[in-house]
């Protein structure tokens, strides 16, 4: 069974192009005595190692910093009476101005070649995995979240206590769970792991892009104001200033709200999977976990990877049911990962998927696991 979106990569202004790398493919071991989550390359000096991300800390880093960002309208599927769906996405440039305007030996460790690479590439294998940007098969996500949650086809939003978006970047379909749950003023709890390669991704777009959404869901134009100091001028709401007020109100009230933020940076492995399993399985029974995934699979090395995490995350028998949603171009030119490839491994792993086809000038698809 498939089905078509009824738009095209020309739809939203999102700067969205091929994630290239000409960096060799490194050799993760995948024969069938040794998890690919084990293997020992990935405890090499160059792949930047998993770690628990602090909330707190995340925010302390943002204090005083005035940020710009602009809201994006996602049209429905094809066919489909589903509203327009808004979200908000901090600027692009803004994120790297941040960065060059940092001090390297306060918030900013990266050395000069990493910053360099931050500030003016798209991606570099091992060192920048591309989080600074929206990718488009993000943006097929929230299409198909909106009609399941909006049409109850495959997905009952009441019943999702859990989200885990692996290689989150700008997490716009974190994001859009996020602003439902607000919207719909419940309390019941939600819980949001979200993971990136970066963890300047996190700190500069991941969690940016949540207090934006929290301003425009949850405050008036009064309230906003009251957070905001009184010697600077916002325009047009497309600015905000992160003062500590505002931060504060953050935080205390997504607590109230009885959400919880988790982030994980670094590489996938075992490591990694370990921090996962250990964050999920602190959550009360039942419980039903949802998993998204988007542009993970572009580098055949990485593919066994994100498999064998989605799969442990299937298996996982502390949730009462484990939806896994994965979005991907079909092929990615110039690089080597393709659906195809991901599509016969979950099959030999004997893991039942259905592909649903993206009505788009190039080709994508979205994996239901």
């Amino acid at each position: 069974m498939s089905f078509s979106f009824g738009f095209t990569s020309d739809d939203l202004n999102t700067n969205l192009c091929e994630r290239q790398s000409t960096t060799t493919a490194a050799n993760i071991e995948t024969n069938n005595s040794i998890n690919p989550l084990d293997a020992k390359e990935l405890n090499d000096s160059h792949v930047v190692q998993p770690k628990l991300e602090n909330l707190d800390d995340v925010l302390r880093s943002l204090k005083d910093v005035r940020i710009s960002y602009e809201a994006i309208e996602i049209p429905p599927m094809e066919n489909h009476t589903t509203d327009i769906v808004k979200l908000f996405r901090r600027d692009l440039f803004d994120m790297k101005h941040q960065l060059m305007s940092e001090d390297n030996n306060t918030i900013n460790t990266k050395d000069d070649d990493e910053l360099d690479i931050l500030i003016h590439e798209d991606l570099r294998k091992d060192i920048y995995e591309g989080g600074l940007k929206s990718w488009e098969c993000s943006i097929d996500l929230v299409r198909l979240l909106n009609d399941n949650f909006n049409n109850s086809h495959n997905l009952n939003f009441d019943q999702i206590n859990c989200v885990t978006e692996i290689g989150c970047g700008t997490a716009l379909p974190s994001e859009y769970i996020f602003s439902q749950y607000l919207k719909q003023n419940r309390t019941s709890g939600l819980k949001l792991i979200l993971t990136d390669y970066n963890s300047s991704a996190l700190r500069l777009a991941t969690i940016p892009n949540l207090i934006i959404s929290w301003v425009n869901t949850s405050l008036n134009e009064e309230q906003l104001t009251k957070l905001q100091p009184d010697n600077i001028s916002i325009n047009n709401n497309e600015e905000i200033m992160l003062s500590a007020e505002l931060l504060e109100a953050f935080n205390e009230n997504i607590k109230a709200k009885n959400i919880s933020l988790e982030l994980i940076s670094g590489s996938w492995g075992r490591k990694f999977s370990t921090y996962l399993h250990d964050l999920l399985n602190t959550i009360p029974k039942p419980q039903n976990l949802l998993v998204l995934t988007s542009e993970t699979i572009y580098q055949p090395d990485h593919l066994p990877l994100i498999s064998e995490t989605l799969i442990e995350l299937k298996q996982n028998t502390h949730f009462t049911s484990v939806n896994a949603m994965v979005a991907a171009k079909d092929i990615y030119f110039g690089v080597g990962g393709s659906l195809i490839e991901f599509e016969n491994y979950l099959r030999k792993r004997n893991i039942q998927f259905n592909t649903r086809k993206v009505n788009a000038g190039l080709k994508r698809s979205i994996v239901l696991m």
